[in-house]
C-alpha cells in the first residue's frame, strides 16, 4: 500500500502523528513538574514511567513508513522540513514554532564526550556519539529483551571501536548493560526534564502556528446542537489526509494540557 498526498497533505499527516506522539511524551500520566519557572524539573511516577518516555521518544527520532506519509523523515528532520514549506501559516504563526524546533535539533545533534565505565568487559574510557544516538539506543534498550539485542551490540562495537576499544560482537552484548546503566539510568534521566521542556516548547509552538488555521476552518453548527465541522483545503484530495487534518484541527481544539516551563539551569550544564 502506497498513499498518494500533495505537500500541504504531508505536513498535515506528519503534524497529526508528531503531535498524538509527543503528547504521549509530555504527560501528566508519565510525569509531573516540579517548582517553578526558570527552576522546575520533571519527576517521573515510577522508574517504568521513565523507561516508557525514553521509548516513545526513540520512536519519535526514528524513520517513519514512507508509504504512508511520503517521505522517510525522523521527527526533527520532518519537522525542520515543514518549517521550511509552512502551508498552513497566517501572519508569522510559524515564528515560535521555528524557533523550538531548531532547539530541538540542535540538542540531539550535539555531541559530548561521556566517560565510561564497562566493568562487563574492563573497558575505562571517554565515548563520544551524539545525544540523538544516546537516546535511540537506550530507547531500544528498554523496549526490547536481551535476545533482541544483536542490533545494539552492532552498535555498541562501533562506538567502542571508535574509542580504540576491538571486541567482539558477544563482548558488545556483554557490555549493553553497563552501557544502558551509564547512558539512561544516569544521563537520560538527568537530561530528560530538559528534553521535556524543549518537546513541549515544540508543541506550543505547532499549537500556535495552527490556531490562525484552526480559526478559519472551524464552520459551526446550529446554536445547541455543538455540531461543527472544518473546511476541506483545496489541496486535499485524500480522505485518509482529511481526516487526520481533521483531528489536527480537533487538537488544536481542545488546546494544551502542560503549560510552558523552564527548567532550572543545573540540568543543563552536564553531557
Amino acid at each position: 500500500m502506497s498513499i498518494s498526498v500533495s505537500t500541504a497533505e504531508q505536513e498535515a499527516i506528519t503534524l497529526c502523528a508528531l503531535t498524538d506522539l509527543i503528547d504521549a511524551m509530555v504527560s501528566p500520566s508519565l510525569f509531573h513538574v516540579v517548582g517553578d519557572s526558570p527552576h522546575a524539573n520533571i519527576a517521573f511516577h515510577t522508574a517504568e514511567h521513565g523507561q516508557l518516555f525514553n521509548i516513545l521518544l526513540q520512536d519519535f527520532l526514528a524513520v517513519p513508513d514512507k508509504r504512508l506519509v511520503g517521505h522517510d523523515l525522523a521527527g526533527p528532520e520532518a519537522l525542520d522540513s515543514i518549517c521550511q514549506r509552512l502551508h498552513f501559516e497566517i501572519d508569522g504563526s510559524a515564528s515560535n514554532m521555528k524557533v523550538a524546533v531548531e532547539s530541538l535539533g540542535d540538542w540531539l545533534a550535539d555531541e559530548p564526550t561521556i566517560e565510561v565505565w564497562l566493568p562487563s568487559i574492563d573497558f575505562g574510557g571517554i565515548l563520544t556519539l551524539s545525544r540523538h544516538s544516546q537516546i535511540r539506543i537506550c530507547g531500544n534498550l528498554s523496549k526490547h529483551y536481551l535476545l533482541r539485542q544483536s542490533h545494539q551490540a552492532r552498535k555498541m562495537r562501533t562506538i567502542l571501536r571508535r574509542a580504540g576499544c576491538e571486541v567482539e560482537e558477544e563482548d558488545a552484548l556483554r557490555a549493553l548493560k553497563d552501557f544502558y546503566e551509564r547512558f539512561h539510568n544516569d544521563i537520560f534521566m538527568y537530561h530528560a526534564s530538559t528534553i521535556a521542556e524543549l518537546l513541549n516548547n515544540v508543541q506550543w509552538g505547532i499549537y500556535e502556528y495552527l490556531l490562525p488555521t484552526y480559526r478559519q476552518a472551524m464552520v459551526r453548527g446550529d446554536p445547541g446542537t455543538g455540531r461543527y465541522s472544518y473546511t476541506r483545503p483545496a489541496e486535499f484530495g485524500s480522505d485518509f489526509a482529511f481526516t487526520l487534518y481533521w483531528d489536527l484541527m480537533n487538537w488544536v481544539r481542545g488546546g494544551r494540557i502542560v503549560e510552558k516551563f523552564t527548567v532550572t539551569r543545573h540540568l543543563k550544564k552536564e553531557y
